[in-house]
């Protein structure tokens, strides 16, 4: 029988943290592991359901967790917060607006009772999303200054990170973070700026970090030749010209497409050297290829060839 049940909790582990919580069910370490487990495990959970349900019952154990003691524990609380927020981008397009918006004001709770017992630029971070998500709900996931509800939570959001900024230094995480609330701020070129410091800071190839910066960019008074420096030293960097098709996303090019072949037209008159007209005529392909259907370029724009330095 003892065999059958090893053999049993090897195949499922959750099993054996069933049986634990069973013989100490006031175990906060045996809670708050069983309770990290789940919220892992929900991760490769591919049905919806099954996903949510594992986080109720991680958040219901991680909460228990915590209410043993009266101290605070820090690593229940991070688990907790990382819950909250898995359970609020599952049930963001559910249209179940009170329980979203009562998700993120119980992971900012957490983050803040985090505040308080230590420092880390990754919590504060953390809370500076949650803030953002707070001041343009329900469209927490768009960008932009018009989508911006409520702008203390946007300043909150900003205090954060200015703090991580003045205790850790710049960072990667932290310039990537400035750049978006500043954007969401509506103060564009600051946001860009930003923006071009996380690209600095960073070793990693991700196209991401390439739309943010043309998103900055072109919302403010478009600086073109700041735009394209921006594409060549991208290209030049990581030896990958293919990066401007992934920058150039179809929502960018379709909400920008007069700014972008503006910038193909200020080319035509300036010398180019050899890797400048390779990322020109990329960026002109990429471009073409990801315009709204119903919309033609500017004929002289398509037949143009690019002038050797």
């Amino acid at each position: 029988m003892e065999k059958m049940n090893l053999k049993r909790c090897k195949k499922n582990p959750k099993l054996m943290f069933m049986n634990a919580v069973r013989i100490y069910p006031n175990d906060e370490i045996i809670l708050h592991r069983y309770g990290d487990a789940l919220w892992m495990l929900s991760k490769y959970e591919r049905n919806k359901h099954d996903e949510l349900a594992m986080l109720e019952k991680s958040e219901i154990l991680l909460t228990t967790a915590i209410g043993l003691h009266q101290k605070t524990h820090l690593a229940e609380y991070k688990t907790r917060n990382n819950v909250y927020i898995s359970m609020f981008d599952l049930l963001e397009k559910s249209g179940d607006q009170e329980k979203c918006k009562t998700l993120l004001l119980k992971a900012r709770e957490d983050c803040l009772l985090l505040m308080k017992e230590h420092f880390t630029t990754s919590d504060h971070c953390d809370l500076a999303v949650v803030c953002q998500y707070l001041a343009k709900f329900p469209k927490c996931k768009k960008f932009g200054k018009q989508f911006v509800k409520d702008v203390e939570y946007i300043n909150e959001a900003l205090d954060h990170v200015n703090t991580t900024l003045h205790l850790k230094g710049q960072t990667f995480a932290i310039a990537k973070r400035f750049g978006s609330i500043l954007f969401d701020l509506g103060e564009y070129e600051t946001a860009a700026a930003w923006a071009t410091r996380a690209l600095l800071l960073t070793k990693e190839e991700n196209a991401k970090n390439i739309i943010n910066i043309c998103w900055y960019l072109l919302q403010g008074k478009p600086e073109y030749r700041g735009i394209f420096h921006m594409f060549t030293y991208v290209v030049k960097k990581y030896g990958n010209i293919g990066l401007i098709s992934k920058a150039l996303a179809y929502d960018l090019v379709k909400d920008n497409l007069t700014k972008l072949c503006s910038i193909i037209t200020c080319l035509q008159i300036i010398l180019l050297n050899e890797h400048q007209r390779s990322v020109a005529q990329a960026l002109l392909e990429s471009i073409d290829k990801r315009k709204p259907p119903n919309k033609l370029l500017d004929p002289r724009i398509q037949r143009y060839t690019f002038e050797r330095s």
